[in-house]
């Protein structure tokens, strides 16, 4: 089967089939038998962009998605996962959010985030 991995311009909802309203019950709709899947059991890197804009359910829920695609219960289902984005600059909107509300639901309040690697430039 020939896989084709280059993909410019796809969204993480788009990439990991993620609902809009997203939750901590929240599933990726990926079909375990389909070629979208066998691309994701198969893969060993996945960079992700602009992760400071996401909810950290997003990341979560890839997360479990990833341990049943693999039939792997380690981190990512052992894939190699590399995070960007800066912190620093814009946090993700929360609905009249205060400071306390946007950090909660940062990558930074999820549930791996001490078992990441944080590599700064």
């Amino acid at each position: 089967m020939q896989l084709n991995c280059v993909d410019v311009g796809r969204t993480t909802h788009s990439t990991f089939k993620l609902p809009i309203q997203i939750n901590e019950d929240s599933i990726c709709a990926i079909d375990k038998t389909s070629n979208h899947a066998y691309l994701l059991h198969k893969t060993s890197l996945i960079i992700w962009d602009e992760v400071p804009l996401q909810h950290h359910h997003c990341s979560e829920v890839v997360d479990h998605m990833l341990h049943d695609l693999r039939d792997d219960g380690r981190t990512f289902g052992n894939v190699i996962i590399m995070f960007g984005g800066d912190f620093c600059q814009i946090l993700l909107l929360t609905v009249k959010g205060f400071r306390g509300q946007i950090v909660v639901v940062s990558l930074c309040k999820s549930m791996f985030w001490h078992g990441l690697h944080l590599l700064k430039l």
